[in-house]
C-alpha cells in the first residue's frame, strides 16, 4: 500500500518514466476517487496534513495520456471495452466495470493474472478516459519501486530500465511514407488540407488499426497536428486548461474549440463514427479554425 498525500496531489503532476520520457506540469489533471475497502488489491492510503483519514483513494489518469507515453497503443472497440497493448503485455478493459487482468502479447507465450479490482472502475469525462493509475503498475510488472510520488513529482520506472539513461521506451506509432500508406496500417482513410498556415510539409504517422496522425511542419517546426480515430474519445494528446472553451457549428456539426486571448489553439470533434482533433502551434481565429475544420474528414 502507497502512501498519497493531498498535498502532492493538489500540485500539477510531471510523469517521468526512468527519466526519458516527461508530460508538461498541468498537462495531466489526475482525479481522486474514493476506493472501497474490501476486495482491493492495490491502492493509496490518503493523508491529510499528514494525518491518516483511514480512507482508500484512487488516482484516476487520461487513459490515452498515459497509454501514448509508456509505449501502449491504444484500442477501442464497439462493445464498450477498449485494449491497451505494448507488445509485451495487454488489458482489455470495460468502461464502468471495476475488472482488470494483464495478459502476456507475447506469441506462444501463455500468462495472465487473476482478475483483479483496483477500486474504481473506467469512465469518460469530457471526451476523455480514465482509468486508476496501478493499471499500468501491473502492466509495467508490478516493479518494486516502480511508481514513486515525491514533491509533487509523479515518476515512473519501466521494466525497460538498463542504466540511468539508456533505456528508451517504444513509441506506439508507425512512421509511414505516405498518406495512403498510414492510412492502410490505420484501417481507414482521412482527408487532409495539402497545407497548413502556409506549411506543407507532412509527416504521417498511425497506430495499426487504432489512430492516424499528420504533422505539418515549417522546417523541423511543428505548425499543426491531425489526428483521426475511431470512436468518441478526445484523441487530441492535449489536456491542458485552456481559457476559453466553446462550440460552434461546422457543417452542421459540433466543434469544440480551446484556446486562449490570442485565438484558438485546438479543435475537437466527431462525426460518422471517428474523433478529430486539429491542433496548431500559433493560435488563429475562430473562422480559421472551422475553416480547417471543414477541410477535415
Amino acid at each position: 500500500m502507497k502512501k498519497l498525500s493531498v498535498l502532492a496531489l493538489c500540485t500539477a503532476l510531471a510523469l517521468s518514466a526512468s527519466a526519458t520520457s516527461a508530460l508538461a506540469a498541468g498537462n495531466a489533471p489526475a482525479l481522486i476517487s474514493p476506493a472501497p475497502a474490501a476486495e482491493r488489491q492495490s491502492g493509496y492510503d490518503l493523508y491529510v496534513d499528514g494525518k491518516d483519514t483511514g480512507k482508500n483513494a484512487c488516482m484516476m489518469v487520461p487513459l490515452r495520456l498515459f497509454a501514448e507515453q509508456l509505449g501502449f497503443s491504444v484500442v477501442w472497440s464497439g462493445d464498450g471495452t477498449v485494449t491497451v497493448d505494448d507488445g509485451t503485455m495487454h488489458s482489455t478493459i470495460t468502461i464502468g466495470e471495476d475488472l482488470y487482468q494483464a495478459v502476456t502479447s507475447i506469441d506462444g507465450a501463455e500468462g495472465a493474472s487473476a482478475p483483479f479490482s483496483l477500486g474504481t472502475a473506467p469512465f469518460v469525462m469530457e471526451g476523455t478516459t480514465y482509468v486508476p493509475l496501478e493499471l499500468f503498475e501491473a502492466l509495467l510488472g508490478n516493479l518494486e519501486g516502480g511508481m514513486t510520488l515525491e514533491n509533487g513529482v509523479l515518476s515512473i520506472r519501466t521494466a525497460l530500465e538498463e542504466t540511468e539513461h539508456s533505456a528508451q521506451i517504444p513509441s506506439p506509432f508507425t512512421d509511414c511514407g505516405s498518406l495512403p500508406e498510414a492510412e492502410k496500417l490505420a484501417g481507414f482513410q482521412l482527408k487532409i488540407p495539402g497545407s497548413v498556415g502556409g506549411s506543407d510539409k507532412r509527416v504521417f504517422r498511425a497506430v495499426e488499426h487504432d489512430l492516424l496522425e499528420v504533422i505539418y511542419q515549417d522546417g523541423e517546426t511543428e505548425t499543426a497536428r491531425i489526428r483521426k480515430a475511431p470512436g468518441r474519445e478526445d484523441v487530441s494528446g492535449d489536456y491542458r486548461d485552456y481559457a476559453d472553451v466553446h462550440t460552434v457549428s461546422v457543417a452542421n456539426i459540433p466543434v469544440t474549440m480551446k484556446g486562449g486571448r490570442d485565438g484558438v489553439s485546438l479543435a475537437i470533434w466527431t462525426d460518422g463514427g471517428y474523433t478529430y482533433s486539429a491542433a496548431v502551434e500559433t493560435p488563429i481565429s475562430s473562422d480559421e479554425m472551422a475553416r480547417l475544420v471543414s477541410e477535415i474528414r
